[in-house]
């Protein structure tokens, strides 16, 4: 009776545990125009592998073309066929991955032309799906500033320099042996203003 009972809950387990793929259809018919794109698909920048994923093109909310890879000479190639009615629509990419059972959106995006070959599979277009990668802050450059004796360096923002593509909360702060001549003041106000 025991055994019933741990079968029962493996197989109630597994039904919640893994969802279905996403149910992604369209018309083909109901768009003027397509473009063919050959994908490479990565997820945090390794490899994604497998015949039970899936890799759908998007205009804002609207799927415009959907596909499962195929393997060929050892690399999976997603061959997809995105539709709109006119160029210059934007479009994104969402990659749903059978070993996360999650649908992901991916890093890249692309601006519909109409009739255009994107990618081949000797050099296929690469798309990244961003899962957990975490991205180092960057910042844009700050432009030069001479002064004279006397004057102060105008302030500079520093969250409008940063370049931040996941949206990590960023701490600054100044340290460091420069900072400590009495002719050099820096200071960090609260909104990460710095006046020199």
């Amino acid at each position: 009776m025991t055994r019933v009972y741990l079968l029962l809950a493996a197989l109630l387990w597994s039904n919640q545990a893994f969802a279905a793929a996403p149910n992604w259809t369209l018309d083909p018919f109901a768009y003027q125009s397509s473009t063919a794109l050959t994908v490479q698909l990565t997820a945090d920048f390794a490899p994604v592998t497998g015949a039970n994923n899936m890799l759908g093109v998007f205009v804002g909310t609207e799927l415009r073309g959907v596909t499962a890879p195929v393997e060929i000479s050892g690399q999976w190639l997603y061959f997809l066929t995105a539709y709109a009615n006119q160029s210059g629509e934007t479009l994104t990419f969402k990659a749903y991955l059978a070993a996360e059972d999650a649908v992901f959106d991916v890093q890249e995006t692309l601006v519909f032309q109409a009739n255009a070959i994107v990618g081949n599979p000797a050099a296929p277009l690469g798309l990244n799906a961003l899962i957990a990668f975490d991205f180092p802050p960057a910042f844009a450059p700050i432009t030069n500033q001479l002064i004279e004796v006397g004057q102060t360096f105008a302030a500079v923002n520093l969250e409008a320099q940063l370049v931040s593509e996941d949206g990590d909360p960023v701490r600054f702060s100044v340290s460091g042996p420069g900072f400590t001549q009495p002719q050099l003041s820096v200071h960090i106000d609260a909104n990460n203003v710095v006046a020199i």
